[in-house]
């Protein structure tokens, strides 16, 4: 019945202060209409042009961005209307990269990604999970899941059935 982040209970911790440390990155992003830049930086601003390119870039989402006639000035429509479901999805992920949460929460992280930008996410995605970032993955794809996760745990029709390994899960 506790929930604890280094040692902390959550209940002890300010809603606000909780919020800070963690990222999310939504099957279907939230985007607002607004420019590219905006949308990474929503709830920091105080980042620098560097550091939202420097997400960008983590993102896999730069060269998008530079094909455009106004680069991050360009417009994102009402719920990322304009962009395909990758690109969606890779702003999503820009948004997280910058905000550098130790909790990372992800919901099919590789949906709308085409092989070669979801094996980049992956990599960054296991860098940060070497440099102390706590995921929570959630996807039906047990590869996903077996190459991004130390654990796993199975839950179907909301019960628990285990936790253990992607292996020790294979013929659930």
């Amino acid at each position: 019945g506790t929930i604890l982040i280094d040692d902390y209970d959550i209940r002890d911790i300010k809603l606000s202060s909780l919020r800070n440390h963690i990222g999310m990155v939504p099957q279907e992003p939230v985007l607002f209409s607004g420019t590219i830049a905006e949308n990474i930086v929503y709830g920091r601003g105080e980042a620098t042009p560097a550091q939202i390119m420097e997400a960008a870039k983590a993102a896999e989402l730069q060269e998008f961005i530079m094909e455009l006639p106004e680069k991050y000035e360009g417009v994102v429509g009402e719920r990322g209307s304009n962009l395909s479901g990758g690109q969606k999805q890779r702003l999503a992920f820009a948004s997280a990269f910058l905000h550098e949460p130790e909790i990372l929460i992800i919901d099919e992280p590789m949906v709308g990604l085409d092989p070669k930008t979801a094996r980049i996410i992956k990599d960054m995605l296991r860098e940060r999970s070497r440099n102390g970032v706590t995921m929570f993955i959630s996807t039906h794809n047990l590869n996903v899941a077996e190459e991004l996760s130390d654990r796993v745990a199975i839950i179907n029709r909301g019960k628990l059935l285990g936790v253990g390994t992607v292996d020790s899960f294979r013929s659930v």
